[in-house]
């Protein structure tokens, strides 16, 4: 990773970048998740509040709405559902 000298490098297409990303992480279960990632749109404190505004019967219109950034009330939903950030408890 700190030899980025020409005769070092090698080009391969983005496919097999990211395959040799997952074989160093040792497969999907090393994957970066949440907030580590770095497209992560929100960190695990604020899903951890979205799920207690949802379990304090708040709408997902009104938890979109307090968290503010660019959240809507799709990813409300899948966060409430687990289908995003599904690891965080």
């Amino acid at each position: 990773k700190t030899n980025n000298h020409p005769n070092n490098l090698e080009w391969i297409s983005r496919s097999d970048n990211l395959n040799h990303y997952y074989q160093s992480l040792d497969g999907m279960s090393k994957r970066p998740r949440g907030q580590k990632q770095w497209q992560a749109k929100f960190t695990d404190d604020e899903i951890r509040l979205i799920r207690s505004m949802k379990a304090n019967k708040a709408t997902n219109i009104e938890i979109s709405n307090a968290i503010g950034k660019s959240v809507t009330a799709s990813n409300v939903c899948n966060i409430i559902s687990g289908r995003t950030y599904g690891h965080i408890k």
